[in-house]
């Protein structure tokens, strides 16, 4: 347990496929089916990532929605800052399709 201790947590970042190969790792593309039609994804170790987020499923009585968000200003902060759309977020078949919706 004191390992752990002494192990700090990466920073948070948003997914970029260049940073990732420089790592050494395989970025594979996987086409899906989405409530928006077929989008495609990186994949990096089962975990799959489009325009700089990772995509999970979960149920929604998991979250906190509407009213009761209460973002901090360093995580709008965040989102402000998010990356463009390009060959590094989005996989390459899908980068002329207008799919971004304002969330």
């Amino acid at each position: 347990k004191s390992d752990q201790g002494s192990r700090r947590r990466a920073q948070p970042r948003w997914f970029n496929r260049a940073d990732i190969e420089a790592g050494g790792l395989v970025v594979n593309t996987e086409r899906r089916f989405t409530p928006k039609g077929y989008l495609t994804f990186f994949v990096v170790d089962s975990e799959s990532y489009r325009d700089g987020f990772l995509y999970k499923s979960f149920k929604v009585h998991w979250f906190e929605t509407g009213d009761r968000v209460r973002p901090l200003e360093h995580e709008l902060q965040d989102w402000r800052f998010a990356p463009p759309v390009s060959e590094n977020t989005r996989p390459p078949a899908d980068l002329g399709k207008q799919d971004d919706a304002v969330l």
